[in-house]
């Protein structure tokens, strides 16, 4: 490896590891790194390759060392087999539930797939045959039903547990506050289901992968849940001539407004919806990409991140307008980007810089002095920028991508009278949000289509507007009040509001950063490497390549001593008392993880003789 290259994946890793680093604390990590937008299984995959690789690279893990990961839902067990595989750690799971993805086992009713989920669809994209985002070194799922795709990595899963020094700590919690750091060790207090007093884990890292939690329902609404929605009873069973409201405009809300006006939908319907070879993929990939520039401002690499994306743009604009406005000042040219974003930016920053310099016009300021201004900015006061302009800003976005769309004419692209036919009779659905339009900067570039199709069907219409409150009358029917006084009646009532909790998780805090881009986690850590072939280079993906070149012995490794294997129950039994330990004249069952410890740093990697599937 070159020395330029390590340097630059070092200046990576470090970037990805204070991303992922929880305030207050030096050795405990979030798996989700705190973001706020691309939270999908494969977006999830590439952060935890990331986040093993980083740790390893900067030293922060070595081998016989121990991390406890809490969550065991897909970015626990990705974290858990690529630490394992390319560091030789020992990895304690810990999973509130009885069940490793329990969320997922039951739910055929929900689809799932690594293309669908993409900000950025790509050339000749397709649903089906699309080429993924991510090609990981484990767990390269296909798409399926939600049950489906949890048993085969389960699947996947039990072969590496069978070989490596996994261990799961199942109906164990872990609450607020119960994580500390002691030296440099991290101490977890545990909670069990049952009540069990249990000893605490003392470990090297901890990796939180709880991922958002729960699902928002300020409504107290019974149908509030996207994981619990999708069974054909509860759309085949509504009354004649029905209005139905579905709140909320994200990903899950489009789902659901599918299921309530399209007759026997189902969730894997959704690839059907996708005219290929028309080039749709090109117009929602660049349109997007200028629609969201204010917030994915590339300027923001000149600065090392120090400004937030927003304000890089708005210095940027002021610039073409300085120039523009050197012959008559009160010209607005032609915008990149709707003129309502950048007056709420430079309304706020015009305050500030009256308060700045008092002394001074405005139009006396350089666009030097504005930049100075701005990087002297602390990064609490530009979040409250962030904050007072983030409507305006949602808004304005909701409008451009809807201008975007009315280029799109469903009707000459898709067989309009085959999707009338689908509609469910006598029922009206309202989709409701609070932005213009019932497009958001949240939904994924595929779901931009879909809610560009059903809003194309006239028993589907959009609400905009915040829900004062509701109530449920006695003939079963919902009274909504809206916050502009408006009170309508529904027969059905239900809300797809996403996590309850974004950015920050019920453990831990991150560190304040532009959050919008917060995506060192889905950096890209390459370097270049000669092959056999003169002046031919091959690029090699840095997060990959160990868990590549370690997994093969990996599953055909035996352990040594195979006539006394290790009893990973009776490790655990040891190491928190979670049951009686009958194996208490061995060592390795009295101290079991120095004992370990030490027997992995030593090269002696045991045999153990449990699979998780015969649990």
């Amino acid at each position: 490896m070159m020395i330029s290259d390590r340097r630059i994946l070092n200046g990576m890793a470090d970037e990805m590891l204070g991303e992922a680093r929880a305030t207050g604390f030096e050795r405990v990590y979030s798996a989700t790194g705190f973001s706020q937008q691309n939270i999908s299984i494969v977006h999830q995959q590439v952060r935890c390759a990331n986040l093993a690789w980083a740790l390893h690279k900067r030293r922060k893990l070595g081998k016989g060392d121990v991390v406890a990961i809490i969550g065991g839902s897909f970015s626990g067990l990705m974290l858990a087999c690529s630490l394992a595989v390319a560091s030789d750690v020992i990895v304690y799971i810990v999973e509130k539930e009885r069940r490793l993805l329990d969320r997922f086992l039951d739910k055929s009713q929900r689809y799932l797939s690594p293309h669908l989920n993409s900000r950025d669809l790509r050339k000749s994209f397709s649903p089906t045959y699309a080429r993924p985002m991510y090609d990981p070194a484990i767990f390269d799922w296909q798409p399926g039903t939600a049950s489906e795709v949890a048993w085969a990595w389960l699947t996947e899963f039990d072969r590496y547990y069978a070989k490596l020094p996994i261990f799961t700590l199942l109906g164990c919690a872990v609450e607020a506050g119960s994580i500390a750091e002691r030296d440099h060790e991290v101490v977890v207090q545990l909670s069990h289901e049952g009540g069990v007093e249990l000893k605490p884990l003392v470990v090297d890292v901890v990796i939180d992968a709880t991922g958002f939690g729960p699902e928002s329902n300020p409504m107290n609404l019974a149908d509030h849940s996207y994981w619990e929605g999708g069974h054909r009873l509860i759309y085949d069973h509504l009354p004649p001539e029905s209005r139905v409201l579905v709140s909320g405009c994200g990903d899950s809300g489009i789902i659901e407004l599918m299921h309530y006006a399209l007759a026997d939908f189902h969730h894997g319907m959704v690839e059907r919806f996708w005219p290929a070879k028309i080039g749709l993929e090109r117009l929602l990939d660049e349109g997007l990409e200028r629609i969201n520039d204010v917030l994915r401002s590339k300027e923001v690499e000149r600065y090392d991140y120090t400004l937030m994306s927003e304000l890089c743009w708005w210095l940027d604009r002021t610039g073409e307008l300085m120039t523009w406005r050197k012959e008559n000042w009160d010209d607005f040219p032609p915008p990149r980007s709707t003129p309502a974003i950048y007056h709420a930016i430079d309304t706020q920053m015009s305050a500030r810089l009256k308060v700045a310099f008092p002394r001074r016009d405005r139009r006396s300021l350089t666009w030097d002095d504005l930049e100075a201004f701005a990087l002297a900015m602390p990064f609490d006061e530009q979040l409250a920028v962030r904050d007072a302009v983030a409507t305006v800003i949602d808004d304005a976005i909701s409008e451009e991508i809807a201008l975007l769309m009315e280029q799109v004419k469903v009707e000459e692209i898709l067989d309009h009278q085959v999707l009338r036919n689908m509609m469910r009779p006598g029922t009206k659905v309202t989709l409701n949000g609070l932005t213009p339009t019932p497009f958001t900067r949240q939904l994924s570039a595929y779901n931009i289509w879909l809610t560009h199709v059903m809003m194309s069907l006239p028993n589907v219409r959009y609400r905009r507007g915040r829900i004062a409150d509701s109530e449920q009358q006695p003939d079963g029917r919902y009274q909504v009040a809206f916050a502009d006084g408006a009170t309508e009646i529904f027969e059905r009532f239900v809300s797809r509001y996403g996590p309850g909790q974004w950015g920050d998780s019920a453990l831990l805090k991150g560190d304040p950063r532009d959050r919008y881009l917060g995506d060192f986690l889905l950096g890209h850590p390459t370097y270049s490497t000669a092959t056999d072939k003169p002046n031919i280079w091959k690029t090699v993906v840095a997060s990959s390549e160990r868990v590549t070149k370690y997994l093969k012995s990996v599953q055909r490794r035996v352990g040594v001593d195979r006539q006394h294997p290790l009893h990973k129950q009776s490790y655990l039994a040891g190491l928190i008392g979670i049951e009686p330990n009958s194996w208490t004249t061995e060592q390795r069952y009295l101290d079991p993880q120095n004992h370990l410890s030490e027997q992995i740093r030593a090269g002696h990697r045991p045999a153990y003789c449990e699979r998780l599937r015969s649990r």
